[in-house]
């Protein structure tokens, strides 16, 4: 039985082009399934480096990557010294 190992890329174009090396690397002990954004890793899917690509934005895992706002807090008003 492969192994498999889900890959989490969000970062830009430019920065998926860098990482394709590395994951051909990954490619030769893992079947590879890439978790992002699909317009730039079906590339890797194209080239033969992954089998697969799920959308981020549907899997559930976006809420991961989103910004926490903490504007609900207060700050004490006392000062200390």
């Amino acid at each position: 039985m492969a192994r498999r190992m889900l890959v989490v890329h969000m970062g830009g174009l430019g920065d998926f082009l860098l990482s394709c090396r590395a994951l051909e690397c990954l490619a030769r002990d893992f079947v590879i399934e890439l978790l992002g954004r699909p317009a730039r890793l079906e590339l890797a899917v194209a080239g033969g480096i992954a089998e697969k690509v799920h959308n981020i934005e549907s899997s559930g895992f976006e809420s991961l990557f989103i910004a926490v706002s903490y504007t609900h807090l207060t700050l004490p008003t006392k000062r200390i010294v």
